[in-house]
């Protein structure tokens, strides 16, 4: 049940929190400048701070309960002249902003509500860690993610996965139903036009490149989308000893082998992915690489069995990507692990390239399904939210 936003009329009380102000920066009428405890810089609009200040109480009744932190009100959506600063400073050893406005009149903040307007999201707040070819994949057991779940357990793994975007889970049930257990337990199924999971073994009329022995080069799936699933398990039910060791590399290490010049290219010329056969016709428009608005690596287009080049993609494009194409392949950016009998391998389908080699034992199989990277993100927000109030269950 969502909690009800306080009232206008509660005080807001500036509690001694780690987060604090260390100095307001600069001043001016209509934003400020703080520094903050962590070593952390921001900038504050005046009309923000007025938003942030008044807004909690102006949803009645049923909005009241359904607000979930908005911080503003229809009804304040007017700038006004009252919104220019006269003066800032902070008070209970910077646990405290006290704003005075043009009007005269003032508003007290707390600190921590300021930082966690920027900060409140702690998968944002997650550390990315780069590897290459010598990682090694730590395992969580079956049971403490699933079986009997331990709160701690999961969190360190969805931990881990969110710095790296690789994670194994070992000891998994030899059962179809395995993968949609673990999805429950540390996500949701995403299904996709393969069905809720998708068995990866060869036979004589293949319907997609994983029902081949051939090595499968460097790709994510389904590029072809214009969403390609961002999370995706792969759970070994009958591994074989000679070949079909998949091949893994992470992009995020790429980018610091790139200069800028190919990066802009490759983040800013979108280009085709196809799909088309007698059951399917999909097209996807992409960058190869993506970044948010803040310049956030969020994700790899990659697939050179599905792109096809624009005519206006201009002659340098072609040069960027090749030497793309060639880091990638580098053997010292390849990481090959062979998925363990009843394990799952959980990559993050966005960040992290994806191959196989070649096998010859038709034995083996794999199943696979994606995951909802929204549902595992809200996972790990409350128990990460849980384990710092130290509330882990």
């Amino acid at each position: 049940m969502k909690t009800a936003a306080p009232s206008a009329d509660q005080p807001r009380v500036c509690i001694d929190e780690e987060i604090r102000i260390s100095r307001i920066e600069g001043v001016q009428e209509d934003r400020l400048h703080i520094l903050w405890s962590d070593g952390g810089r921001s900038q504050y609009w005046a009309y923000w701070i007025r938003l942030r200040a008044t807004s909690a109480g102006l949803f009645t009744g049923v909005a009241q309960n359904w607000t979930d932190g908005a911080n503003f009100h229809p009804q304040q959506l007017l700038a006004s002249e009252s919104d220019r600063i006269e003066h800032a400073h902070t008070t209970d050893g910077g646990a405290c902003l006290v704003v005075t406005w043009r009007d005269g009149t003032s508003d007290r903040l707390a600190a921590r509500d300021i930082w966690s307007a920027e900060h409140d999201d702690p998968a944002r707040r997650i550390e990315r860690k780069t590897w290459n070819s010598a990682k090694a994949w730590p395992s969580w057991d079956f049971s403490s993610l699933i079986e009997e779940p331990s709160s701690e357990a999961l969190l360190a793994f969805l931990t881990f996965y969110l710095e790296h975007g690789v994670a194994l889970i070992s000891n998994v049930p030899r059962r179809a139903n395995s993968l949609a257990r673990i999805a429950d337990g540390i996500a949701s199924l995403a299904p996709s036009h393969l069905g809720d999971a998708f068995d990866i073994r060869t036979t004589d009329n293949p319907k997609h490149i994983g029902e081949v022995a051939a090595g499968i080069p460097l790709h994510i799936d389904l590029v072809y989308r214009q969403f390609p699933p961002s999370v995706q398990a792969l759970h070994a039910i009958n591994q074989v000893q000679d070949g079909g060791e998949n091949e893994l590399v992470d992009i995020h290490h790429i980018l610091g082998q790139m200069t800028a010049e190919d990066i802009e290219l490759l983040s800013t010329t979108p280009v085709d992915f196809v799909a088309r056969s007698a059951s399917v016709h999909f097209r996807g428009r992409h960058p190869v690489l993506q970044f948010d608005l803040d310049g956030n690596f969020t994700g790899v287009a990659y697939n050179q069995y599905k792109i096809s080049f624009p005519p206006s993609v201009p002659p340098a494009y072609y040069f960027a990507f090749e030497r793309f194409r060639r880091m990638i392949h580098a053997p010292e950016n390849v990481n090959r692990v062979r998925i363990p009998q009843d394990a799952v391998l959980v990559f993050d389908n966005r960040r992290t390239l994806h191959g196989r080699q070649a096998f010859r034992d038709t034995s083996r199989h794999v199943i696979g399904c994606f995951l909802s990277d929204d549902d595992l993100r809200s996972r790990y927000r409350l128990l990460a939210e849980a384990a710092s109030r130290g509330q882990l269950v």
